[in-house]
């Protein structure tokens, strides 16, 4: 039995694909690379290099796209919503959103999660609140952004779990 190049091709790429979905995984850990984006990127790429035939149909990226997009939300509202839930005005919840996108820019990985902490804190202590419910509200974001963490993983698990689904029933 001779392998073909299209032999090869099919299984270098179902070997790419899945590496790419644990580094999506991964990507959970190190927040400053969206998993669900990754995820994203293997399922266009499969479809880009196998054709209609042997992979998933544009249909269904548009789907993937629509959970990516969710999970960008989730992160902002996640972040928003801890800061408000610990007491945060809507100066201290801008201020963590403003935070983490300085913090990641800034700081890289610690500024994902010290961020949206000093955000808060900072935009609530320039609010004439205390220094204690303005670190509530830091650490309100703080829990936001764990949260979001965690239902992005859940995307990326269910983005994974719906192509190799889909792929099986093609």
């Amino acid at each position: 039995m001779s392998i073909t190049w299209y032999d090869l091709l099919f299984w270098s790429m179902h070997a790419f694909t899945a590496t790419l979905f644990l580094c999506a995984l991964l990507a959970n850990f190190i927040p400053v690379i969206p998993s669900t984006l990754v995820s994203l990127a293997a399922i266009v790429l499969h479809r880009l290099v196998m054709g209609a035939e042997a992979s998933i149909t544009w249909t269904f990226i548009g789907w993937m796209f629509l959970l990516f997009l969710i999970s960008q939300a989730l992160d902002y509202a996640c972040t928003w919503w801890g800061a408000k839930r610990f007491g945060a005005t809507w100066k201290g919840a801008l201020g963590a959103i403003l935070g983490g996108l300085f913090g990641m820019i800034f700081l890289g990985i610690p500024g994902i999660f010290l961020g949206p902490l000093a955000g808060a804190f900072l935009f609530e202590w320039l609010n004439f609140r205390t220094k204690t419910e303005a670190l509530h509200a830091g650490i309100g974001t703080l829990l936001g952004t764990f949260i979001a963490m965690g239902l992005k993983m859940a995307l990326t698990v269910v983005m994974i779990f719906c192509f190799y689904y889909t792929l099986g029933t093609t």
